[in-house]
């Protein structure tokens, strides 16, 4: 009996050790499911990381510093921006001229290399450019991006009407690619670009930091002060608002105080030329509006007035209506019970016409009538015009009191 038990005993261990991981811990079955079972996938973020360690704001605090600048020594672009500690300043050159709104003077400020990454390097770049006009964050990249060629990635985003955001595709003079991010932002009249630029192939791995760092970017002192200085305008007691100093008034109709109007111009400067004997060139409309105030009465309508503003669209600026492009409210004072704000494709009354830009607003309120005409170059055919036209309108429609 003995025999038998100890035969039985040694079949027992010899199944054991032919078979041992029916006996062997919980994580060893695991283990050997993982051996011959699928491979778990590998997330984007781990594939990132192996490349580049920042990929979340949990990588990004303990290894981020503040740069603090005061360029110029002007306070109004004192700024500060955090970068991770081991991307190192490169010496910069003066201000040069680079495509921007207008093709006006843009000076580096700071910029920054990372390390290598994946045998390539990326940087951050903050400059600044002074606006000789007021004109939306959103326009002014529009502008930049359009002059410089570079691809646009869906839209430029607004922020809010002194920061808009970007992303671009730029075409190196090498042929490679890069992928940039770039915000523009307006204090008082300096328009500071941030932009963070990549080779294209390091899109998704930079994707976090491109972003964090960019965004990091603000303004010491934020102002509100505009980028031109205002001048009042007054229609007797009827209205009042103001208006850029660069628009020329250049017609005023207030005799009779029950129906006034006004003429403001964006003129280009007068331009110098080479031969002394003829001057200068005289300076070219870029852009009309003309507002005019009725006083309500039995002999006045809303209809009337904007079919006399109507006939000074095609009889003084021998104008056609195409089409209406578009309607809406207008964001004015609560002192005006009605609005109405319509954008119209124009053509000139002429050979081989260039399509342009007619905004028209009507206001009321119990006594007066207040209508806005904006006659501009259109969005296609001169984008930076357009721009600053559509600017300055709004600008002084928001501003009637």
């Amino acid at each position: 009996m003995k025999s038998v038990r100890a035969l039985a005993l040694v079949c027992l261990l010899g199944l054991i050790a032919v078979a041992g991981f029916a006996v062997a811990p919980a994580h060893a079955v695991v283990d050997l499911k993982g051996m011959f079972g699928k491979q778990a996938p590998v997330s984007d973020s781990d594939r990132y990381r192996a490349i580049y360690p920042i990929q979340n704001e949990n990588d990004f605090e303990p290894i981020a510093k503040s740069y603090h600048g005061t360029p110029y020594n002007d306070p109004q672009i004192e700024f500060e921006i955090m970068i991770p500690k081991d991307w190192v300043p490169v010496e910069m050159s003066d201000a040069h001229s680079l495509s921007g709104a207008n093709n006006k003077l843009i000076g580096d400020l700071v910029h920054f290399r990372s390390p290598v990454i994946a045998a390539m390097r990326a940087d951050v770049t903050v400059q600044v450019v002074k606006l000789p006009q007021d004109i939306s964050a959103e326009n002014w990249l529009k502008g930049f991006i359009l002059s410089n060629k570079y691809n646009l990635q869906g839209t430029v985003k607004p922020v809010n009407e002194k920061k808009a955001g970007a992303e671009c595709v730029e075409t190196n003079p090498d042929g490679s690619s890069s992928y940039t991010y770039i915000t523009a932002q307006i204090n008082a009249n300096n328009a500071v670009i941030v932009r963070f630029d990549s080779p294209l192939q390091l899109k998704d791995v930079l994707a976090f930091i491109r972003k964090r760092i960019v965004d990091s970017f603000r303004f010491i002192l934020e102002t509100d002060q505009p980028i031109e200085p205002l001048k009042s305008f007054n229609f007797s007691t009827a209205l009042k608002f103001r208006y850029p100093e660069s628009l020329v008034v250049s017609h005023v109709d207030v005799g009779d105080t029950r129906s006034m109007s006004a003429w403001f111009t964006n003129q280009s400067k007068p331009l110098e030329i080479t031969d002394r004997s003829r001057g200068k060139f005289a300076p070219q409309t870029l852009g009309l509006m003309r507002f005019v105030v009725v006083k309500r009465s039995h002999n006045t309508s809303l209809k009337k007035e904007t079919e006399d503003m109507h006939d000074f669209v095609t009889k003084n600026l021998d104008l056609d209506f195409k089409k209406l492009v578009s309607y809406d409210k207008v964001p004015v004072s609560n002192r005006f019970l009605f609005s109405r704000y319509e954008i119209y494709q124009v053509i000139p009354k002429k050979s081989n016409p260039i399509p342009e830009e007619i905004r028209f607003v009507a206001l009321g309120d119990r006594n007066w009538y207040v209508l806005g005409l904006l006659f501009t170059p259109s969005e296609s055919e001169d984008f930076y015009n357009w721009a600053v036209n559509t600017q300055y309108f709004d600008m002084i429609i928001r501003d009637f009191r």
